[in-house]
C-alpha cells in the first residue's frame, strides 16, 4: 500500500500533450485517479495558452492515451473551461464530447452551465465535474448545478478550499467535493 492510500488519497493529474508523461503515469498508475487534459483548441478555446501539438495531431493521439489508461484502471477527464463560449457553439462542443466518449474518455470539468446542460442532454451517461471556474463556493449555487445536471463532483475553488467552514456547508449538498491543494 501506498503513503497516499493509507491516507485515502489519490492523485489527478495533468497531462499536456507530452508522451512522455504516459510513462510516468504508468510508474504511479496505483496513486492515480485521473488524468485530465485539455480539449483540443479548435473545439473550444481555454483559459490557458495551448502549447502542444496542432489541434488535429493532437486528436489522433486521444484513442491511444485514453486506451494506455484504461488498461492501467486511469480514467480520464477532459478539460472545457471555456468561460466565454457563445451559446450557438454548445451543441457543436457537445457533439465533440459524444465523439470522444466513443473512445472512452467519460469524464468532463466544464464551467459553463449552460454548455454542461448540453453535454448532459445529448451524453446522458458523462460524468459532468463542475469546475472551479464555475465558482461554486455557496450550497445555492451547488444545489443550482445539481437541479441542472447532476454533477459527479464539484472541484472547489481555492478562495473556499482552506475554509473547513465553507468545505462544511459545501458538503451537505451530498456532491462530492474536489480541493485542489
Amino acid at each position: 500500500m501506498t503513503e497516499l492510500q493509507k491516507l485515502g488519497m489519490s492523485l489527478a493529474v495533468a497531462y499536456n500533450d507530452d508522451e512522455s508523461l504516459l510513462d510516468d503515469f504508468t510508474r504511479h498508475a496505483q496513486d492515480i485517479d485521473e488524468i485530465y487534459l485539455p480539449v483540443p483548441c479548435d473545439v473550444a478555446g481555454t483559459m490557458r495558452i495551448w502549447y502542444g501539438s496542432a489541434p488535429e495531431a493532437y486528436k489522433q493521439t486521444l484513442p491511444g492515451i485514453a486506451a494506455r489508461m484504461r488498461d492501467l484502471g486511469i480514467a480520464v477527464d477532459m478539460v472545457i473551461n471555456t468561460n466565454y463560449m457563445p451559446f450557438h457553439e454548445h451543441a457543436r462542443v457537445a457533439r465533440y464530447t459524444a465523439e470522444v466518449m466513443d473512445m472512452g474518455i467519460r469524464r468532463f470539468t466544464i464551467c459553463d452551465l449552460s454548455l454542461a446542460r448540453a453535454v448532459r442532454e445529448l451524453c446522458p451517461e458523462a460524468e459532468i465535474i463542475v469546475s472551479m471556474s464555475a465558482g461554486i463556493d455557496t450550497p445555492a449555487r451547488a444545489r443550482h448545478w445539481q437541479r441542472e445536471v447532476q454533477p459527479q463532483r464539484i472541484v472547489v475553488p481555492p478562495s473556499q478550499n482552506k475554509r473547513p467552514d465553507a468545505l462544511a456547508n459545501l458538503s451537505k449538498m451530498g456532491i462530492p467535493l474536489e480541493v485542489i491543494v
